[in-house]
């Protein structure tokens, strides 16, 4: 199996997005795709990709959310990111590729983080597919869309990043993370928990901590 991991990993991968875009896709052409959220998100990407004719008008406009910008509603302007692709391809399908692009992508990024704690080919790659099938993650996927499933491969990369050192891609995406959404500094806060105990970014730090907590006791206080 372990010779055979990326085949499995790839394998499954795709099967994940092509029978997820395929159900979103029917979903909505059965009329099953009947929450707000879609609407919302699409009119707000169509209108941001002619913000030429106004920008104030048109960044992020959504008839429908408060004081007519989807920023009334959430404050995701990460989706004024997707609206160049609009003048390529005019449709919703576009908004569930997107989406299930992102989800799809975890698997990946979990199948690299999992090789750089050195797990084998094999357990690594039943991590990403145990990933895929998580129930969760495909309820998530198939409700029309919403932005918070980005969340999941932006933090998955800010890990991988955190882990090889590399600094500037990892503020980079902790900044796109902060676009997301309004409650993504609770996300990003728990990630910075893990940072100040990292010995990838902070050397030391773990083994402080660790000397700390192992340090006696002296009327009942800790000696360092």
């Amino acid at each position: 199996f372990n010779n055979n991991s990326k085949f499995v990993l790839l394998t499954a991968t795709g099967t994940y997005f092509f029978i997820m875009l395929w159900i979103q896709a029917w979903r909505y052409d059965s009329f099953h795709a009947n929450a707000y959220d879609l609407s919302y998100v699409n009119q707000s990407i169509y209108c941001t990709g002619r913000c030429f004719d106004s920008l104030k008008e048109n960044f992020l406009h959504s008839t429908l959310s408060v004081n007519s910008t989807y920023l009334g509603e959430h404050f995701s302007p990460i989706l004024a990111v997707f609206s160049p692709l609009y003048s390529l391809w005019n449709s919703m399908y576009l908004i569930f590729f997107i989406q299930t692009l992102f989800l799809s992508a975890g698997a990946l990024l979990i199948y690299r983080i999992a090789r750089l704690y050195q797990v084998n080919r094999g357990v690594s790659a039943c991590l990403s597919v145990c990933y895929l099938i998580y129930q969760p993650l495909r309820a998530a996927n198939t409700f029309d869309f919403r932005e918070d499933n980005l969340f999941i491969v932006l933090i998955l990369l800010a890990i991988y990043f955190m882990r090889t050192a590399r600094i500037v891609l990892f503020w980079s995406t902790i900044l796109l993370t902060l676009l997301v959404k309004e409650n993504a500094g609770i996300l990003t806060a728990l990630l910075g928990m893990i940072i100040v105990f990292s010995e990838e970014l902070f050397p030391g730090a773990a083994n402080a901590s660790k000397r700390q907590a192992d340090a006696p006791l002296l009327d009942g206080r800790r000696v360092a």
